[in-house]
């Protein structure tokens, strides 16, 4: 009997422990799956002149320029962090900039294709409007989020 009465003081006390380490584990700004929970939210600056809005919702992210008052899509899909870089990567892009839905990132690399654009021009492509998986350095201070695309940095405010 003293035996079991043992056993099961030490089962307590590894339960207990275990416990203890398990909901002492430090909090941070990170979500599951390496997210940053700083960055969620609505985030508005200007990329080589023009008004972007960046939009970060635990691991989904759209991008729209501004011209005119007017959100013209740009992009959407998900979205890692770690270590001060975001890994964006697009899997839609608009129909038509007049918001007429979305297609996905194939089905664009497809629609260049059968336009006749060699597998060297639809790389090109892809990459010039960003359509490609891309990581990009960041940091979040108060309402600023700093981004770096090729190496020029872009201050965005939380909106």
């Amino acid at each position: 009997m003293v035996k079991k009465l043992f056993k099961l003081e030490i089962l307590v006390v590894m339960l207990v422990f275990g416990t203890m380490v398990i909901g002492c584990v430090k909090s941070d700004n990170k979500l599951s799956n390496n997210l940053d929970k700083e960055i969620n939210g609505t985030w508005v600056g200007y990329r080589e002149g023009y008004k972007a809005e960046y939009h970060f919702d635990n691991g989904k992210f759209e991008l729209f320029f501004i011209f005119d008052g007017k959100n013209f899509p740009h992009h959407k899909g998900t979205y890692t962090t770690n270590e001060g870089v975001i890994t964006l990567e697009p899997t839609h892009v608009p129909v038509d900039y007049d918001n007429e839905g979305w297609i996905t990132t194939k089905e664009y690399e497809n629609n260049l294709r059968a336009e006749g654009y060699s597998k060297e021009e639809i790389a090109e492509q892809m990459k010039l409007y960003e359509f490609v998986k891309t990581n990009i350095p960041y940091s979040v201070s108060g309402i600023t989020l700093t981004i770096s695309i090729n190496g020029e940095p872009i201050e965005l405010t939380k909106k």
